[in-house]
């Protein structure tokens, strides 16, 4: 199996277990296919285990599951506010603007 197929069913693994621990209300904003889609992956000999004695910062995932909670973050979760201040970093930090 190539590392990058590898890599995102991992983090399908892994973002289907903290998705999972989610509160009915928040996983019921996210569309119902997607859901579907990241709980279909599973690997031999690879099981994500949450520590619930660490934040989800420190929890040892990979960067593609990362920036998958980011997307659901911004496209599924925050208010529109809160979506126009993060496009307005994000194009900052792309321009190299602080």
């Amino acid at each position: 199996m190539k590392d990058e197929k590898k890599d995102y069913i991992i983090a399908c693994i892994q973002l289907n277990t903290i998705l999972n621990m989610m509160p009915d209300d928040i996983k019921n904003k996210l569309p119902k296919e997607f859901l579907k889609e990241i709980g279909t992956h599973k690997l031999k000999n690879y099981v994500f285990k949450y520590d619930y004695s660490k934040s989800l910062d420190e929890q040892p995932i990979n960067d593609i599951t990362r920036e998958m909670l980011v997307s659901i973050y911004k496209d599924y979760l925050c208010s529109n506010d809160e979506k126009i201040n993060y496009e307005k970093k994000l194009q900052k930090l792309i321009n190299g603007v602080n």
